[in-house]
């Protein structure tokens, strides 16, 4: 199940869940180096986890920052790169430009940091949630202390804490967690797929410009199954233009003729 444990991290799923471009473009490459075990091993501590992850992103390469916080997650990461023998960051520069500053990778780093302290085998417990207020639960988490007057290191911004919104928590379920839930499944030869389906039901609908399509012409999503169903069709028919083999599309070219 290793090879899963690490899958919520990746490009793939971390694609399409509300995560800007720009902070996949950061934390993707770092994603490839990390697998279950290196978490496992480093989860002594939040601390540890955040200079693990930070220090896998690039964010710990600045001699210029004298930030007692930032040192101390620069040293714990040379600690952790020496004893398991961590390859050096060879990813892209952190970037901000573009994102919210609620959307940093900063802020998000952290966060996911915080998960996994409160969960270390978050991977396991998320496995075992089956319904809507146990994931929730699960990704019930703020980011450090230090980053509450922080938005990047070495900058005082005015105190708030950054915790994981509800509609960001959503955009995971949809399009990363459940996913990977339902391969998981399908890997373990399991076909107890009902308690998604139930998850999603149980789920407000997706907004995005495709779903805000379908319902501009009168066709509405009440749920995350039904607005995904629709991002589906989307895919298979119509960026294929597969109108006539849809009924949707058949209804309303045969409405416009």
């Amino acid at each position: 199940a290793d090879d899963f444990t690490s899958q919520p991290l990746g490009d793939g799923g971390l694609a399409d869940t509300g995560v800007a471009d720009e902070e996949r473009v950061v934390l993707a490459p770092a994603a490839e180096h990390l697998d279950g075990a290196l978490i496992r091993k480093a989860s002594k501590t939040v601390l540890h986890l955040e200079s693990l992850f930070f220090g896998l992103a690039g964010f710990l390469s600045e001699n210029q920052i004298e930030d007692e916080y930032y040192q101390k997650l620069k040293g714990e990461f040379e600690f952790l790169r020496n004893k398991f023998q961590i390859a050096d960051h060879v990813g892209p520069k952190p970037i901000f430009f573009g994102l919210r500053p609620a959307n940093f990778p900063t802020i998000r780093i952290s966060q996911l940091a915080n998960a996994y302290g409160k969960s270390p085998n978050l991977f396991g417990r998320l496995m075992e949630a089956n319904t809507v207020n146990a994931f929730f639960e699960l990704f019930n988490v703020a980011a450090s202390p230090y980053w509450d007057n922080h938005f990047t290191f070495g900058k005082i911004s005015k105190k708030r804490s950054k915790t994981l919104s509800k509609s960001f928590v959503h955009l995971v379920l949809i399009n990363a967690v459940i996913p990977l839930k339902f391969s998981y499944f399908k890997y373990q030869g399991s076909t107890e797929v009902d308690g998604l389906l139930d998850v999603m039901n149980g789920l407000a609908a997706e907004k995005n410009r495709i779903v805000d399509k379908y319902t501009a012409i009168g066709i509405s999503s009440k749920t995350a199954f039904e607005s995904q169903a629709k991002l589906q069709l989307y895919q298979e028919y119509c960026t294929q233009n597969r109108c006539l083999q849809c009924h949707i599309g058949a209804a309303l070219l045969k409405r416009k003729s």
